[in-house]
């Protein structure tokens, strides 16, 4: 089970950050915080992912609207947990509006990933995106991993 100063540290985000994600309970089947004053929350490596994930996006500038639909595209395709176990893959969410996955590994010259529209916008996107967030998965996965859990 991981605190979130642990996450923090683990990740780099902070635990503002994380704390805000919790607290507003952005993290899709994530339990409230225990009652009382001064208690820590703790996450299983699965939840420390999604919460962590979900704490990039909005450093990345998503809004809480963004990131509960990314979230749910997510969570369409495959649950969090084998996404983050399986690895390999990079996150991008393009104005906010469309996401696709990616290899962390570029594939074959000419190869795109598709895009999937999640939000408002232009659509089709064309041509590079004004604003773009991208998440290694793996790498995020990797660094939750580190270290012993408490």
């Amino acid at each position: 089970m991981l605190e979130i100063n642990t996450i923090a540290d683990r990740t780099g985000l902070s635990e503002r950050q994380l704390r805000y994600a919790a607290d507003h309970r952005l993290v899709p089947g994530e339990a409230p915080a225990p009652p009382g004053r001064g208690r820590s929350r703790v996450f299983t490596r699965e939840g420390a992912f999604a919460l962590a994930l979900v704490a990039a996006l909005r450093v990345g500038g998503l809004g809480r609207r963004a990131v509960a639909r990314t979230l749910a595209w997510l969570e369409d395709r495959l649950p969090l947990r084998r996404l983050a176990q399986n690895g390999g893959h990079r996150l991008e969410v393009a104005n906010g509006g469309a996401v696709r996955l990616t290899p962390s590994a570029p594939r074959g010259r000419g190869r795109k990933e598709e895009w999937f529209r999640i939000g408002p916008g232009p659509w089709p996107p064309v041509g590079a995106p004004l604003v773009l967030v991208q998440i290694d998965l793996a790498e995020l996965w990797r660094r939750l991993a580190e270290g012993r859990e408490g």
